[in-house]
């Protein structure tokens, strides 16, 4: 059921494409045009709210780091962020993406944080993928079979259990001095609110999630919402974010 998923060709993951191309944008921008890092993501704790929009497009403070951090990022986001999309549908993972960016730009000024990436979204899809993979089992469906949910449970045991400890250890948040426990936080800080703010949304939704499930184990497929007609102008609305950021971050 879940390989059939991903690999189905509709609905197209077209945000999660817009996500991922922006993504890739912009850390090579910086990387390319170092004066951009007073306008894309945060380098510094002087950073304005209008360029911590920005934030989950933007990896790494220098080359090795910024292209490490974005090609995990990517690989994730080819996995998770297309997965939830299709099992979502256009409108409601643009609700999921544009309420957890606002979320993730909100938690950032808030606590005044240096640094940038994808976590704040990857981290918000994956309750879904978690809810999904428990559906998927209880539809007799021989779904913990397919091959697709060993690698989602893979990928999301990596998340969970493998990423929290190396964030709590590399220090871009905090003094290689700093208490254990503080240094879990501030290094997970945004793995935590966003899990919290996808856990919200899945439960919110979990019925309309539950009957798209259901459709697909006895059709195959996804029956297309009225709203899909709309689906491809809602891609470019992560590019007009980057271009607002540009025009109104001082």
């Amino acid at each position: 059921m879940f390989s059939e998923i991903y690999t189905s060709k509709q609905p197209a993951p077209l945000q999660s494409y817009a996500l991922m191309a922006c993504s890739l944008g912009v850390t090579v921008a910086t990387l390319v045009f170092p004066n951009l890092q007073h306008v894309f993501g945060s380098f510094d704790e002087g950073t304005d709210f209008m360029q911590r929009l920005t934030v989950a497009f933007q990896h790494g403070f220098e080359w090795r780091s910024s292209v490490v951090h974005l090609l995990i990022d990517l690989v994730l986001m080819a996995f998770i962020a297309v997965f939830t999309e299709k099992v979502l549908g256009a409108w409601m993972f643009f609700l999921l993406s544009i309420s957890t960016l606002a979320w993730y730009s909100l938690v950032h000024t808030v606590f005044g944080m240096m640094g940038h990436g994808g976590s704040g979204l990857i981290w918000a899809f994956a309750p879904v993928v978690f809810y999904v993979l428990n559906e998927g089992r209880l539809l007799k469906t021989r779904s913990q079979f397919d091959e697709l949910f060993r690698t989602f449970r893979l990928i999301l045991a990596i998340m969970y259990l493998v990423i929290p400890v190396l964030m709590s250890i590399i220090p871009i948040y905090f003094d290689s001095e700093t208490p254990l426990l503080r240094s879990i936080i501030y290094g997970n800080l945004f793995h935590i609110t966003a899990t919290l703010w996808g856990i919200g949304f899945t439960m919110l939704f979990r019925e309309q999630i539950r009957v798209r499930l259901k459709q697909f184990a006895k059709k195959k497929k996804f029956e297309p919402l009225e709203s899909d007609r709309y689906a491809a102008f809602l891609p470019w609305f992560y590019p007009l974010l980057i271009v607002l950021g540009f025009i109104f971050s001082r």
